[in-house]
């Protein structure tokens, strides 16, 4: 398929800095020249959001940022979504992927041999816990638009990855990125790469991973509600 244009969706909270470095690093290391729409979705609740609005107008491209009462980064993530017009691969950024120069291109010429529109791109381009989830998510627009959302709506963080990826398993939608290494580094700290913050903390309560755990156990056994 070809891209004529990528949709990015970055849901942030609490990390203005940070939000701008991985905003800078990914569209300042893209060499393909695709056009693209920026989005970042952040939470009304947030104390820095004042600040966001400073920071952000420092990138040198055109963005949006949509404000809303979210429940978590999975709700953010699909509020964005929701703009989607006439772009044709989703791409998700956060606060903590660094994206290294020249990463869109074979990303790019690989999404051009997939024979059909609705796939999920699996990236595990070495990133730790990749192997069974979706943690970098790239999409298309008509597997999203068959899907309804990115990550399934009851997901609030915790397991809403791995929901993705398996569930474009069960559509037959998933192809495993095949193409000179892409050097994504995570740089969350259960990997030694950054320091816990608020965010993390709030992202990863007890309450939340039981039950995006509960919600993935009875997905799959379901099938996804999909014929077997």
């Amino acid at each position: 398929m070809h891209v004529n244009k990528l949709f990015i969706i970055h849901a942030t909270r609490g990390r203005p800095e940070r939000a701008i470095l991985a905003a800078q690093r990914m569209v300042g290391g893209m060499v393909a020249k695709t056009p693209f729409t920026y989005i970042f979705s952040v939470d009304f609740d947030d104390m820095t959001l004042v600040k966001y609005r400073d920071v952000l107008g420092a990138l040198d491209f055109p963005y949006q940022i949509i404000v809303n009462d979210n429940e978590g980064c999975c709700q953010a993530t699909n509020r964005a979504a929701e703009l989607l017009t006439d772009e044709d691969l989703i791409f998700v950024n956060g606060d903590d992927l660094n994206t290294p120069v020249g990463w869109d291109k074979p990303l790019l010429d690989f999404v051009e041999t997939i024979p059909v529109n609705e796939f999920l791109v699996h990236l595990p381009a070495g990133i730790p816990n990749s192997g069974n989830s979706a943690i970098l998510q790239c999409l298309s627009a008509a597997l999203y638009r068959r899907m309804g959302f990115i990550f399934y709506p009851e997901y609030i963080s915790m397991f809403g990855d791995t929901d993705l990826y398996q569930y474009a398993l069960a559509l037959h939608a998933v192809h495993t990125y095949q193409g000179p290494p892409i050097h994504f580094i995570h740089e969350h700290p259960s990997f030694g790469l950054a320091k816990w913050d608020g965010t993390y903390t709030r992202t990863n309560q007890p309450e939340k991973f039981n039950k995006g755990k509960r919600l993935i156990e009875e997905r799959m056994a379901n099938n996804f509600g999909l014929p077997r």
